[in-house]
């Protein structure tokens, strides 16, 4: 399967007038449908996620012996780490239908991650999986990764109909005060999809994550999607997103 590799892009979301970055508030108010799972352990500041080892359904893209951290595996998976309730802007709640147990047509497993963006002001919307359920970093908690040994961000994606475009980013809490220990995020360039699933990677080896919150950020706006069509809405899917772990160059 052909994969992209995609190095560093330094850049941060939309900023809001005062300057700060337009974080949204709560998972309530948007929609969100998705499957029981058992959470995952809950681990304080210093605690490492224990690594999972690739199995056969896995193959095709990686080693027996690599080690993992899933941000997402399956929407019932104990493995997984971090709780898509960070939807931003505030405006993004009105914007955005979140599915993470989506049946149709997953590239691993029973489902995938669906996201449907009906743009309206300020017309772009974004969700973040954070390490406790609508937390910010901007107020004390242990709720955290340790993913020091990360090397890269891995997932898959694919648009419904063809051509929607986004962006992916790790550790955006870097300017909160309790935030991400990175300063300032990797993120993708944009990323124009297809609808086919496509394997993708973003190397984050130069950031200290020796303290993350906010493992995973997408973000797609009408004016990047207007490029490819004129739709107000576009609706994209996620699977397995993970971490590989290992000793950094």
């Amino acid at each position: 399967m052909r994969s992209i590799c995609l190095g560093i892009v330094v850049g941060l979301f939309t900023l809001s007038p005062s300057g700060e970055m337009a974080f949204g508030q709560s998972r309530a108010a948007f929609r969100v449908t998705q499957q029981p799972r058992v959470a995952p352990e809950k681990r304080k500041k210093n605690d490492a996620p224990k690594g999972e080892k690739a199995n056969e359904a896995d193959a095709e893209d990686a080693g027996p012996n690599e080690e993992r951290v899933y941000v997402f595996r399956d929407s019932d998976s104990p493995e997984n780490h971090g709780e898509f309730t960070n939807v931003m802007p505030a405006e993004g709640a009105q914007m955005l239908d979140l599915a993470l147990a989506d049946k149709t047509d997953p590239k691993f497993g029973e489902d995938s991650i669906s996201l449907t963006v009906n743009f309206k002001p300020p017309l772009w919307c974004g969700v973040v999986a954070a390490s406790q359920a609508d937390y910010w970093g901007k107020e004390p908690s242990d709720s955290a990764f340790d993913l020091s040994r990360a090397r890269k961000l891995v997932f898959y994606a694919r648009g419904d109909r063809g051509g929607e475009t986004i962006q992916v980013k790790v550790a955006i809490a870097g300017d909160q005060k309790f935030g991400d220990s990175a300063p300032i995020p990797a993120a993708t360039p944009w990323l124009k999809l297809g609808k086919q699933w496509k394997r993708y990677e973003l190397s984050v080896e130069k950031l200290d994550l020796s303290r993350v919150i906010t493992p995973f950020a997408v973000v797609t706006s009408k004016a990047q999607n207007d490029r490819n069509s004129d739709s107000t809405e576009v609706k994209f899917y996620l699977d397995h997103i993970y971490f590989v772990m290992g000793r950094r160059k």
